[in-house]
């Protein structure tokens, strides 16, 4: 894979972001990044209809390059395919209008991926910032809002974690762009308007993988990660997590497909049963520890969608696992 022009771009996708992109932006005009490093800002605009290119416009007081770019398509993950294609560098990185770069961030990106050629995709340390205090029980969960580290201490997660968070997210787009040329189509959105299909970072992050690129968490890659008040709620994790379920049936089939697994669609259902087995057990274990079986009662509804789909979609199974088979095979040849 050819190396494009070295240099960071950083795709910024926002959708009515008016009143969260100020301090986002922000935190770009605060880059201290060496003159000599050519970097720019491409705002991927997701059918705004509030002041979102205004708001853009007047916070942007840099010699930094910034566009902004339309993109009506639904899915956070084309959203993003649309900010890679518009991107002028090498090195990419996902930054929501909720993510808050601490000021050597792109210094940082730029100097890990010239310095560590095997390097395709990395991530680092996301802090929380709350709009409310945090419910006692949600604070188990606070990896499920891509808040936290993403490894035990700076190094390859590869073979361990495996991804990293799609929020302050950095690959190399010489990489992006073999995938797309051995066929690989998104299958996991992620948030499609009020629904939330998580899992595109994962897969993303399992294809690079499967390309042979190596994944690291950097801990000094700060990140500030802010969260309203309305995703701190019972109803809010319901839906992620049913969304949760979706997803890791998608990714069940990609680490079969990369496994070469025999017997894939036996293999899927006995795993799905298992899953739910070991949920069901551990509600009725912690009966009488609700703030601990919070997490049990949200995982039910996850691995409950995701039996669902393999037993009630058996057409679709054949489908995705008859895609990301031949996107695999390509990947190898």
């Amino acid at each position: 894979m050819v190396e494009t022009n070295p240099g960071v771009s950083v795709v910024l996708v926002t959708k009515n972001g008016a009143m969260r992109l100020p301090p986002t932006l922000d935190h770009l005009l605060k880059q201290q990044v060496d003159p000599a490093i050519p970097w720019e800002v491409i705002v991927v605009d997701n059918a705004s209809d509030d002041k979102t290119k205004e708001v853009v416009l007047s916070s942007w007081n840099s010699s930094v390059h910034l566009r902004i770019i339309d993109e009506p398509a639904k899915g956070v993950a084309f959203v993003r395919i649309r900010g890679i294609e518009e991107a002028e560098y090498e090195f990419i990185v996902f930054v929501d209008d909720d993510n808050w770069l601490a000021n050597d961030w792109i210094q940082k990106i730029f100097t890990i991926f010239r310095e560590h050629p095997d390097i395709g995709m990395t991530g680092g340390y996301n802090t929380g910032i709350f709009e409310t205090p945090v419910p006692g029980w949600i604070v188990p969960l606070l990896d499920n809002f891509a808040i936290g580290p993403q490894g035990d201490a700076t190094g390859d997660i590869t073979d361990s974690r495996g991804y990293v968070w799609g929020a302050g997210m950095a690959f190399r787009k010489s990489v992006y762009i073999h995938l797309r040329k051995c066929g690989f189509i998104p299958l996991l959105t992620g948030r499609k308007g009020d629904k939330l299909t998580p899992g595109e970072d994962a897969e993303l992050s399992l294809l690079f993988k499967a390309a042979g690129c190596r994944i690291w968490y950097f801990s000094d890659l700060q990140l500030q990660h802010y969260i309203p008040a309305n995703r701190m709620t019972w109803d809010y994790c319901i839906t992620m997590y049913k969304g949760f379920g979706e997803s890791t049936f998608i990714l069940d089939l990609y680490d079969l497909s990369m496994k070469n697994s025999k017997w894939p669609y036996l293999r899927l259902c006995l795993k799905a049963i298992e899953e739910f087995l070991y949920v069901v057990l551990m509600i009725f274990l912690n009966l009488y520890k609700p703030a601990k079986n919070r997490k049990y009662l949200l995982l039910f509804r996850s691995v409950r969608v995701k039996l669902t789909m393999v037993f009630n979609n058996i057409s679709g199974y054949r489908a995705y696992y008859s895609q990301i088979g031949k996107l695999v095979k390509n990947l190898r040849v």
